[in-house]
């Protein structure tokens, strides 16, 4: 399997939200983003936080049917999902990684 990162060199983490125009919840997201950001290696990896507007931005909504759909296929242990492997799968520049293991399944 082709590895996205190889663990040693730097790079620059894009990490995107969707703002919540809830004031209440807007600074428990704030606060998430800035907990994430900080478990990286800041030596290695650089986080730069984005919060865009998901009405303005469509792009945000079809990030979000993707991951709902690989989420699914690495909750089913990999099995086959119409949505993962119709829609999303063949736009993959790399097989789903399982991090901590399939189980067993394949």
């Amino acid at each position: 399997m082709r590895e996205l990162w190889d663990g040693t060199s730097a790079i620059t983490v894009h990490l995107v939200v969707a703002k919540i125009n809830l004031s209440s919840r807007e600074k428990a997201v704030r606060d998430a983003v800035r907990d994430v950001c900080a478990q990286f290696d800041g030596g290695l990896v650089r986080v730069r936080p984005h919060i865009w507007d998901s009405e303005s931005n469509a792009g945000l909504q079809v990030v979000d049917y993707g991951l709902w759909a690989i989420q699914r296929h690495v909750l089913s242990g990999g099995m086959r999902s119409g949505h993962f492997n119709r829609f999303v799968e063949p736009k993959l520049g790399a097989p789903v990684w399982f991090p901590w293991g399939r189980g067993g399944k394949k």
